[in-house]
C-alpha cells in the first residue's frame, strides 16, 4: 500500500513519528463504524474528550472536528478516508501540525490488523520529542486496545 503524506508532515520531515498495531478479532466494517463515531471516542479511549464535529454526526471526508487529547485542544480536518480502510487526519494545537492515520487490514479467516501512525512537527515536538514520543505509543496503544473492546453505538 502506497501511503500519500501531506506536505511537510511524512516521517522524514517531522520530528516525531510513531506506529503501534493490534491484531483483533473484529471485523474491519465493525472497527470503521466504531471509528467514524468520534463522539462515542471518550467511552472507549481515556485519552479523548470533547469532541466535536462540525454538522455532522460522523467523521467523513472533508469533516473538521475538534477535541481535547493530552489536555490540548486540537483543530482537526480528515484529509484521507477510505472507508474500511484508512481514515486519516491533520490537526493544529499550539504551534504543532500532525497527520494521525488509522490503517485496518483484514485477516485471512476474521479479524483485522489496525495500526495507528502519526507525525507531528512544530514547537512542542522541537521542544519535547524526546517526552512526547513514549507518550504517543503507550496511548496509541491503549486507544488500539480501546478500539478492539469497544461495541459499536449504532449500526
Amino acid at each position: 500500500m502506497t501511503i500519500h503524506w501531506p506536505n511537510g508532515l511524512a516521517p522524514e520531515e517531522t520530528t516525531i513519528h510513531t506506529r503501534n498495531e493490534l491484531l483483533v478479532d473484529t471485523d474491519v466494517e465493525t472497527i470503521w463504524n466504531i471509528l467514524v463515531d468520534a463522539p462515542s471516542w471518550p467511552g472507549w479511549y481515556a485519552n479523548a474528550r470533547r469532541v466535536a464535529l462540525d454538522d455532522v454526526t460522523e467523521l467523513g471526508p472533508g469533516t473538521r472536528f475538534r477535541w481535547t487529547t493530552f489536555n490540548f485542544r486540537v483543530d482537526c480536518v480528515v484529509t484521507l478516508f477510505d472507508p474500511h480502510r484508512e481514515l486519516a487526519w491533520t490537526g493544529t494545537a499550539f504551534g504543532t501540525r500532525g497527520h494521525h492515520r488509522w490503517l485496518l487490514e483484514p485477516r485471512p479467516g476474521g479479524g483485522a490488523l489496525v495500526a495507528i501512525e502519526e507525525t507531528q512537527r512544530g514547537l512542542l515536538p522541537g521542544v519535547a520529542g524526546r517526552w512526547i514520543r513514549p507518550c504517543l505509543l503507550h496511548w496509541h496503544q491503549r486507544w488500539l486496545e480501546g478500539l478492539a473492546s469497544a461495541q459499536p453505538l449504532r449500526a
